[in-house]
């Protein structure tokens, strides 16, 4: 096996990623799988919107907030793009208190991650060791049997 070839095959990352995301949004579109190939080495790069680490992992519930806030900024963000919610009595609720919702339910519950990466790259991390091993020994076989 090439590691060349290996490397072709290490751009289907981002679609495996997606795949086990199980979801089409702006985490998924911010998936990226650059590889840098030098001469002397080779560099596989995945980048993703920040919050990949806690959609991977979750987050336990927590007994007092961060400071400084961690969680809240990145709720801000996310809670622009969504529909406007309402209130029991039918009055429109603002973004800043759609915010403070999320970030009061995380807070007391946390949630569950769905460990989409970690069930992912150890695929790709096998293909990759498997062609790095197999090139070393190629270079060696072909060096010493001349």
């Amino acid at each position: 096996m090439e590691f060349d070839l290996t490397i072709e095959e290490v751009f289907n990352l981002k679609d495996a990623l997606i795949e086990k995301l199980g979801k089409a949004g702006s985490l998924s579109n911010s998936h990226k799988v650059e590889v840098n190939e030098q001469t002397t080495f080779t560099e596989i790069k995945i980048v993703a919107n920040e919050y990949w680490f806690w959609q991977n992992a979750g987050r336990g519930k927590t007994k007092k907030g961060n400071t400084p806030p961690l969680v809240r900024p990145k709720i801000d963000d996310w809670v622009q793009k969504l529909p406007t919610w309402y209130k029991a009595n039918g009055a429109a609720m603002t973004k800043d208190e759609q915010a403070f919702l999320v970030t009061r339910k995380i807070h007391k519950e946390g949630y569950e991650g769905n460990h989409y990466v970690d069930d992912t790259l150890p695929i790709y991390e096998e293909l990759i060791n498997k062609a790095v091993f197999e090139d070393i020994q190629n270079y060696f076989n072909n060096e010493f049997n001349r």
